[in-house]
């Protein structure tokens, strides 16, 4: 895990890429504000590899970008309409 710096966020994030030839994962960490995202694929390729840092970033501008205090409370976004709850 590094520290990396990426044009879509305003500070530097930790960063791991692991794959096994099978699979590939990518852990993004913001520590300063208690975010992060995983992605997995089970797909270990150079193009679902640049497909997954292209989503890192569609994801971190989506969720990842606002005040500190509104990490962590899971508030649905109105474009995915109300979410159902299985029993």
């Amino acid at each position: 895990m590094g520290k990396v710096i990426v044009d879509w966020a305003a500070t530097p994030l930790l960063h791991h890429l692991g794959q096994n030839g099978k699979n590939l994962a990518s852990i993004w960490i913001e520590p300063k504000r208690d975010f992060a995202m995983v992605l997995v694929t089970n797909i270990d390729t150079k193009k679902a590899n640049d497909a997954l840092y292209a989503l890192s970033a569609d994801l971190y501008r989506r969720f990842g970008v606002g005040k500190s205090d509104d990490a962590g409370k899971g508030a649905p976004r109105p474009d995915l309409g109300p979410r159902s709850q299985a029993n």
